[in-house]
């Protein structure tokens, strides 16, 4: 009996331990230190997102913040054509380094956005949210 009792603190403690870290998954495709090379702007800080890959595939996002706990997107959704939402999650640990880096993250766009339309990208941790305009992408 002490044994069956030892196993189930253990599966309750694993699970607090699991409930506690917050890990989220990663739904991002791709992700990178810096900016995409197909990026234009020398914009310093806030959050910005350009069209990549082929037939504009791909979403490319780029925020600023400490390189050791970067941004990443843990869902992705479209309600509507013209509007993709983000929502995004810090890694990293409890300690974070005093810099300020770009850091980009890729996600696939949704099946129902059309890239040649003028697309809303959210973007939201649950405690801020941010807009940013994708230009449409010609054929």
């Amino acid at each position: 009996m002490k044994a069956f009792a030892w196993w189930i603190a253990t599966a309750a403690a694993l699970a607090v331990v699991a409930a506690l870290s917050g890990c989220a998954p990663d739904v991002s495709i791709n992700s990178y230190d810096g900016r995409p090379a197909s990026s234009s702007t020398d914009q310093l800080g806030g959050v910005s997102a350009i069209w990549v890959g082929e037939e504009a595939q791909a979403i490319a996002v780029t925020t600023w913040g400490s390189s050791s706990c970067t941004t990443y997107p843990t869902s992705v959704s479209a309600p509507e054509s013209t509007l993709v939402e983000v929502t995004t999650a810090r890694g990293g640990g409890l300690l974070c380094t005093a810099d300020m880096a770009a850091h980009t993250f890729e996600i696939a766009r949704p099946e129902n956005v059309d890239p040649a339309s003028e697309v809303t990208l959210k973007i939201s941790d649950g405690t801020w949210d941010t807009t940013v305009e994708l230009a449409p992408v010609s054929r």
